[in-house]
């Protein structure tokens, strides 16, 4: 470490991380919640988790195209889904294994990234996604502009503010194996410990 970087802790950047996802998230979804029921085809729990999977495969997109390292990624990764799961699981997207769902879905909206692209892989994510609410075809241009553009702008800027605090701290690892341990095991406990770091 240079002697004029800081040391972030990884817990820290993934609590700030983490609300700012929900946040995204709940703007998602309301953003659904206004559509005529006549042109959306899936329910509001499916909606619910579905713009969940979405905001996670952009989170997923954003830190493989910014530069963090593998195991920063891995760790930050682990540590987002500790803090963001609860709370979405509170409101509705409740699966019996939500993290394996999140890594399916991410793994589907993501099958068509351009690596040179961040506004593609955004448009080809959003068509994706609405493929999957049953968004009529007539609101789908129109819905379409609007989601790419929030998620082309919510990649884009959560790559540049990554890339920025990697620029500016270290980011500190320590315990990783031991929260990596309590991830799989239980989302509660972890949280208690985040909520004392």
């Amino acid at each position: 470490m240079s002697m004029n970087r800081r040391g972030m802790p990884a817990a820290q950047l993934a609590r700030e991380y983490g609300a700012s996802l929900n946040e995204f998230a709940n703007d998602v979804v309301n953003l659904l919640a206004q559509l005529d029921e006549s042109v959306i085809a899936a329910d509001p729990a499916e909606r619910c988790r579905e713009s969940c999977a979405a905001v996670w495969a952009a989170m997923v997109a954003a830190f493989d195209a910014s530069s963090l390292t593998k195991p920063e990624r891995e760790a930050l990764t682990a540590l987002t889904q500790v803090a963001l799961l609860p709370v979405w699981k509170s409101h509705g997207a409740n699966e019996p294994d939500m993290p394996a769902l999140l890594e399916a879905r991410a793994a589907h909206y993501l099958r068509h990234r351009d690596p040179a692209s961040q506004i593609k892989t955004a448009a080809n994510l959003v068509n994706s996604f609405m493929l999957r609410l049953g968004i009529a075809p007539t609101t789908q241009v129109s819905l379409g502009k609007s989601l790419t553009a929030l998620f082309a702008h919510r990649m884009l800027g959560d790559t540049h503010r990554i890339d920025d605090v990697r620029a500016h701290h270290d980011i500190d690892l320590p315990l990783i194996a031991v929260f990596a341990t309590l991830v799989s095991l239980h989302a509660e406990p972890v949280l208690r410990i985040l909520r004392l770091v």
